[in-house]
C-alpha cells in the first residue's frame, strides 16, 4: 500500500518533469534561415544503356548551422516512376520523414539511375529533384542524365542473311551468333555494346560497311568512369570478335573494336579463300593478342592496330597483307608478352597434341609502321629449324619504319635491311607518334594519337607505286599533298 507521506514526492517529481523536459522537437532549430547545404546542386550521370542499371553516386547534405536541424521531408519527386532512385543515409525508399542532422555534421544520399525502354532512337535527358523541406523552407538537388534506348540482344543468332541497322545501338549479352551460311550486314552508324565477356561470334559471314563520317562502333557496355578513367578506355570491357574455321569472305570497313580481352580471333582455316579483308578501322587496345590467326589469308589497308598485353599480331601459317597500317603497341595496363607481330610455321594443336606444319606463303608488310615502346617491340620469326625446317615462311617488308626488338635463341628478330626481302625500311627509328600515351590530359586520359608528329622520320618516306594504290589514308587525307606520301595509316597534316 502506497504510504501517505510518498504521494507528495511523486507529485513533485511529475511537475519537475513537466517543466523541466523538452520535447523532442525543441531540440532543433525553427529559424528559417538555418537551411541546408549540398555538395552540388545538379547530379550529372553519365548516358545510361536502357534498362542497365548505373554504379551508384552520392552527393552530401550539409548542417553548416551551430544547432540541429530536422528535415521533416526528403521525398524523390518522381516517386515510385522515376529513373531513379535514393538512398538516405543508408535508407532506400522515396519519401523520407524527420531526417535530423546534428549541428555542422552532414548525410549522404545515394543515387543510381536505371533508364526504362522510350523508343527514341537518339538519348533522351532524364531529370528528377530531390525535394527537402526544413523549417518549412523547400529546396532540392536535380538528378540528370541521358537515357539511351537500346536493343538488347541476348544470345541472339543470325539464322539468314540479315542487316542490322544504325536505327538504335545494340546491347548484346552472352553472344550474338553468326551462323554458318548466314551473312549479317552492318550498316554505317551502328553501335554495338557488349556485356562482360560477350562476344560476336562468326561462323557464317560478316560485313561491316561502316562510313568516314559514320564507323561502326565495337565496344563495352560500361559509360560510367571508374575513378578518373572512362571504362570505354580500359581493356578487357568485353570478349572481341571471333571468326570460326567455317567463316570466309568476311569484310570490315570504317569499324573502330575496341576495348576487349582481345581483338580479332581467327580459327584455322583454309587460304583458298579470303578470311578477312579489313580497311579504315581501329582495333585497340586489349589485354591478350590483339590480332591471332590460323592459316588465314587477310587483307589489311589503312588500319589502326594498337595496344595489346600479348603483342599485336600472331600469325601462324596462311597468306597475310598488310598496306599503310600503323601498328604501335604503347600498352600501359601492365606488362606485355608478345612482340609486336610473331610470324610460325608450326601449330600445336590442342586436340591432338600435335606440332603440325602450316607454311606462311605470304606475309608482306608494306608502307607501314611496326613499333612500340617496350623491349620486345619487335618482329619475330617463329621458323621451325628441326623436324619441319622446309616448310615456307615467305614474309616482305617494304619502306616500313620497325624497332629491332630482342633477341631470342629460338627465333629471329627482323634487325637489317637485306636487299631481298627486306628493302627500304628504318630500324630502331622512333616514328613520334603525336601521342603515344606520354601526354597526360585530365580530360582525356590515355588519349593515345598515332598520328604522325612534324619531326617524324615515316614523313615522305613511304613507296609511291605503293601509295598509289591508297591515295588517301584512313581519314580521307590525300598522300600527296606535300614532298611524298608517309609511311603508316595515317598523312601527316599540319594542325596548327
Amino acid at each position: 500500500m502506497l504510504s501517505f507521506r510518498f504521494f507528495p514526492y511523486c507529485i513533485g517529481l511529475c511537475l519537475l518533469s513537466l517543466f523541466s523536459c523538452e520535447t523532442d522537437f525543441d531540440r532543433y532549430s525553427t529559424d528559417k534561415n538555418h537551411l541546408l547545404s549540398f555538395s552540388t546542386d545538379t547530379l550529372s550521370i553519365d548516358t545510361i544503356l536502357s534498362t542497365v542499371g548505373t554504379k551508384t553516386y552520392q552527393f552530401m547534405v550539409y548542417n553548416r548551422n551551430n544547432q540541429r536541424l530536422l528535415i521533416s521531408s526528403i521525398e524523390l519527386q518522381g516517386g515510385a516512376n522515376s529513373d531513379f532512385r535514393i538512398n538516405v543515409d543508408g535508407m532506400k525508399g522515396y519519401q523520407f520523414k524527420n531526417v535530423e542532422i546534428d549541428k555542422n555534421d552532414s548525410i549522404y544520399i545515394k543515387v543510381e539511375a536505371t533508364a526504362s525502354h522510350n523508343e527514341e532512337s537518339k538519348p533522351v535527358l532524364l531529370r528528377d529533384y530531390v525535394k527537402f523541406i526544413t523549417n518549412s523552407v523547400q529546396q532540392q538537388v536535380v538528378l540528370e542524365a541521358y537515357g539511351q534506348d537500346v536493343i538488347i540482344m541476348r544470345g541472339s543468332i543470325i539464322e539468314s542473311d540479315s542487316t542490322l541497322s544504325n536505327q538504335k545501338p545494340y546491347l548484346v549479352y552472352d553472344s550474338l551468333y553468326v551462323k554458318e551460311g548466314a551473312t549479317l550486314h552492318i550498316q554505317q552508324g551502328t553501335t554495338f555494346y557488349f556485356y562482360n565477356r560477350a562476344e560476336l561470334i562468326v561462323a557464317g559471314t560478316l560485313q561491316v560497311s561502316g562510313a568516314l563520317q559514320q564507323p561502326v562502333i565495337f565496344r563495352g557496355d560500361r559509360l560510367d568512369i571508374n575513378v578518373n578513367v572512362p571504362y570505354d578506355k580500359i581493356p578487357g570491357q568485353w570478349g572481341g570478335i571471333r571468326f570460326k574455321s567455317s567463316s570466309y569472305n568476311n569484310k570490315i570497313e570504317y569499324a573502330c573494336i575496341r576495348n576487349g580481352l582481345y581483338g580479332i580471333d581467327f580459327e584455322r582455316s583454309e587460304t583458298e579463300q579470303l578470311k578477312l579483308f579489313i580497311s579504315n578501322s581501329v582495333v585497340t587496345n586489349s589485354f591478350h593478342t590483339l590480332i591471332s590467326a590460323v592459316n588465314c589469308r587477310i587483307e589489311g589497308e589503312n588500319c589502326e592496330f594498337s595496344n595489346a598485353g600479348g603483342g599485336l599480331m600472331r600469325l601462324t601459317g596462311g597468306e597475310y597483307s598488310f598496306i599503310h597500317c600503323t601498328l604501335a603497341n604503347y600498352f600501359t595496363w601492365g606488362g606485355t608478352s608478345g612482340n609486336t607481330v610473331s610470324l610460325s610455321n608450326t601449330w600445336y594443336d590442342p586436340v591432338t597434341n600435335d606440332t603440325i606444319p602450316l607454311p606462311v606463303s605470304k606475309a608482306d608488310f608494306l608502307n607501314s609502321i611496326l613499333y612500340g615502346n617496350y623491349f620486345a617491340a619487335g618482329v619475330a620469326i617463329y621458323k621451325n629449324s628441326g623436324k619441319y625446317a622446309e616448310t615456307p615462311l615467305q614474309y616482305f617488308f617494304n619502306s616500313c619504319v620497325l624497332r629491332a626488338g630482342d633477341t631470342k635463341d629460338n627465333y629471329q628478330i627482323i634487325r637489317e635491311n637485306n636487299g631481298e626481302n627486306i628493302i627500304n625500311c628504318l630500324f630502331d627509328k622512333d616514328p613520334a607518334f603525336a601521342n603515344p600515351g606520354t601526354k597526360y590530359d585530365k580530360n582525356n586520359p590515355f588519349g593515345y594519337d598515332f598520328r604522325l608528329d612534324s619531326i617524324s622520320p615515316a614523313r615522305n618516306i613511304a613507296d609511291i607505286d605503293i601509295a598509289n594504290h591508297l591515295p588517301y589514308d584512313m581519314n580521307g587525307i590525300s598522300r600527296f599533298l606535300d614532298e611524298g606520301p608517309d609511311v603508316g595509316a595515317y598523312e601527316w597534316i599540319s594542325r596548327k
